[in-house]
């Protein structure tokens, strides 16, 4: 029941997400894990600044601060999102500091049009944490009520959890007319092009939003 509900909740009833193609989809990462010393907790560096990068893109392209939510199940990760957003908002973002960063069993109960979901977990032990529970992995995928953008090591959560597995097996039968990749891949694709070559904008790290033309 757990599994069948967690899929259901990773397909928000949404046409579009203003400045992505797709309203859903999980983009690999397998970089490495830390510890985060603030916090001595667990945290993923590459993650945390796609996720805070994503973010901002998303405030770029007419999103209200609240509209938004980024989630994950570290407070070392959460501290470290937070720092990308404040470094944001210095560089002159308006907004970035302000989008909601929190536990995922923080938001319990909470909502937002677009949620981006940070896993942490690639250490490759095979431990997914406090997101090997079902609940855990329930609530953290259904918060979003248009948009949802999971950064994290699919290989790994896919070999962990019978749960994990059919959330990612139903991504991946989404498949858009013409293409034959399902909601699950190494680049999420950006309804904007790079003003440097014209060609669609494609975005696997933090460094891949800069230089998309309306960014």
């Amino acid at each position: 029941r757990d599994a069948a509900a967690a899929s259901a909740a990773a397909a928000p009833n949404a046409p579009s997400v203003r400045g992505v193609e797709r309203p859903l989809f999980w983009i690999h990462s397998d970089k490495a894990e830390e510890v985060e010393p603030r916090t001595r907790s667990r945290a993923n560096g590459h993650e945390a600044a796609f996720a805070a990068a994503l973010a901002v893109y998303l405030l770029r392209q007419g999103y209200e601060p609240s509209q938004l939510a980024v989630l994950t199940p570290y407070a070392g990760q959460v501290e470290l999102i937070g720092r990308e957003l404040r470094a944001a908002k210095a560089r002159g973002v308006a907004g970035a500091s302000d989008v909601p960063v929190q536990s995922v069993f923080g938001f319990e109960g909470q909502e937002a049009d677009v949620v981006v979901l940070s896993l942490v977990r690639s250490d490759g032990g095979g431990s997914l944490g406090p997101l090997q529970a079902d609940r855990c992995a329930v609530v953290s995928l259904s918060r979003a009520r248009q948009g949802l953008y999971v950064i994290g090591n699919a290989t790994l959560f896919r070999g962990a959890s019978r749960l994990w597995e059919d959330v990612a097996a139903r991504l991946d039968q989404q498949r858009r007319a013409g293409s034959e990749q399902g909601a699950v891949g190494d680049w999420l694709a950006l309804s904007a092009t790079r003003s440097d070559t014209g060609r669609p904008a494609l975005a696997r790290s933090a460094a891949d939003f800069e230089g998309v033309a309306g960014n």
